[in-house]
């Protein structure tokens, strides 16, 4: 599509087979040498050259999430890399160009809403209460040992 700057905004959907690729875009014609011909994103710095060129380095991992209605939702977490470079030949620079590198996992991660059943509120607060109540019983049993011990030891005249 192209717009009255002598931009062009490149949409549309892809289609491509799980496994490892690339995607191009190179421009088809270059109208002008001083004119930035080809930018990556909106927010490159603008003192870049205008010849360079764009390189992203995509990996992706399926990823499924499945809510509490049963309702799946298929996409993918996408992590990227970037480089920028200028395309040299012997008879000069090149036009600047585009690269999507991906990359697709083989492996899914499945994300899904399980709601825990009550009774297993109810024996994880039996578990605290009982460690509570043992280490209680514990810290009583070592003080109260403790204090018969002295007290037996004061009665018999062995402590000074």
């Amino acid at each position: 599509k192209i717009q009255k700057q002598d931009d062009c905004n490149l949409v549309g959907v892809i289609s491509i087979k799980k496994t490892s690729g690339a995607i191009v875009v190179v421009p088809h014609k270059v109208l002008s040498t001083e004119t930035e011909a080809f930018k990556a994103l909106k927010n490159l710095r603008r003192d870049m050259p205008v010849e360079i060129s764009h390189d992203y380095q995509l990996k992706l991992v399926p990823t499924t999430f499945i809510d509490q209605n049963k309702r799946k939702t298929e996409t993918y977490q996408c992590t990227y890399g970037y480089q920028n470079f200028i395309l040299a030949s012997p008879r000069g620079v090149l036009p600047p160009s585009i690269i999507f590198r991906y990359e697709i996992s083989p492996m899914e991660i499945k994300y899904q809403y399980v709601r825990k059943p009550l009774y297993h509120l109810l024996t994880m607060n039996c578990a605290i209460i009982g460690g509570v109540v043992t280490v209680a019983g514990l810290i009583d049993k070592i003080l109260f040992n403790t204090h018969e011990l002295i007290r037996q030891k004061v009665l018999i005249g062995k402590l000074s």
